[in-house]
């Protein structure tokens, strides 16, 4: 009788562990996850820091409208401006070279 009581207590012992595994192994799936999300949210936070901290400032005449003069500009570029102006420079510069923008992708991988 009492063998057979160490039995059961044995067997019940097994599943309770085999519970806590399972329980354990949901708790870290789930701390991983939020481990991700942490990181994710704050290295997109750092990002957008770093973006808007950009500014360029410029020495001298620069072309406002592609047909007229150049201007005089004193206001620097601020932020996602930036990206703008980045865009705007490239394209003046691919004119000036007389090359295809669609073909820029091509260069720069070597396919021309």
């Amino acid at each position: 009788m009492a063998f057979a009581g160490l039995v059961i207590a044995i067997l019940m012992q097994r599943e309770e562990l085999q519970l806590q595994r399972e329980e354990l192994k949901r708790t870290n799936e789930e701390m991983r996850l939020q481990r991700f999300e942490r990181m994710f949210f704050e290295m997109l936070r750092l990002h957008n820091e770093i973006v808007n901290a950009m500014r360029i400032d410029f020495a001298g005449e620069r072309y406002v409208d592609e047909a007229g003069p150049p201007e005089l500009i004193s206001t620097p570029v601020m932020g996602r401006d930036c990206f703008r102006e980045f865009e705007r420079q490239l394209d003046g510069c691919l004119d000036r070279q007389d090359l295809p923008h669609e073909d820029l992708g091509k260069r720069s991988t070597g396919l021309i």
